[in-house]
């Protein structure tokens, strides 16, 4: 095989390594975000074009400073090698640098992860929260008036469909008699701009109870 031929070889291998493997081994965590199909596969083109441009210069880098450093070629076959590790290190984080950052407040208040999520969640969150504070058998739980914002390690993401949005949330709720945590899937279209939440499973935990609720908010019979 001609050294050409191997050093292309190489480059296309590492390239398409360096698209496959990143995510396979660290997965892009969704949660604590807004995800649109459009922007994943925007953000898929972007990443993965970059991803191969540096993987196939890793490969082609790697190949000839190591074919140099057995028998000539490259002027400076160890700083080729280096060159291509350094690659190989970017290629490594890529995954971070382009992922959106939500900067979560885990540890922050009921009122400033509340407040993140109106912001970063925007009406998907608010009109759950609404439908939330007007439940029945929640306000009959934890009393009045009602204090919400996401649980930290609980399920916090909404999906931007072709006309809908799809939530998934978990919420910590606070009142005057007690607290609890709230779970909940729904839908809720586009447009119009007053559609209401279509909530397809419900429930909360509080004092040990779990209570699941129906699209109107009332305790279901057990």
């Amino acid at each position: 095989m001609s050294r050409a031929v191997s050093y292309s070889l190489a480059a296309l291998v590492f390239g398409v390594l360096a698209v496959v493997l990143p995510d396979r081994i660290v997965p892009v965590d969704d949660n604590y975000r807004t995800v649109s199909v459009f922007g994943e596969a925007f953000r898929g083109f972007v990443l993965g074009s970059f991803r191969f441009a540096l993987g196939a210069f890793a490969g082609l880098g790697l190949a000839a400073g190591l074919a140099s450093i057995r028998g000539g070629g490259a002027r400076r076959p160890v700083a080729l090698v280096v060159s291509a590790l350094l690659a190989v290190a970017v290629i490594g984080v890529s995954g971070f640098v382009f992922q959106v950052v939500t900067h979560f407040p885990a540890g922050g208040s009921l009122e400033e992860r509340h407040r993140w999520a109106e912001t970063r969640l925007d009406r998907p969150y608010r009109e759950a929260v609404a439908w939330a504070s007007a439940a029945a058998a929640l306000r009959d739980a934890c009393g009045t008036p009602l204090r919400f914002g996401p649980a930290t390690g609980g399920r916090n993401v909404v999906l931007v469909g072709r006309d809908e949005w799809t939530m998934t949330l978990t919420l910590d709720v606070e009142g005057e008699k007690g607290s609890a945590r709230l779970s909940l899937e729904a839908t809720l279209p586009f447009s119009p701009r007053d559609a209401r939440l279509h909530v397809r499973s419900a429930e909360f935990e509080a004092g040990g109870r779990l209570v699941a609720l129906d699209p109107a908010g009332n305790a279901q019979a057990p």
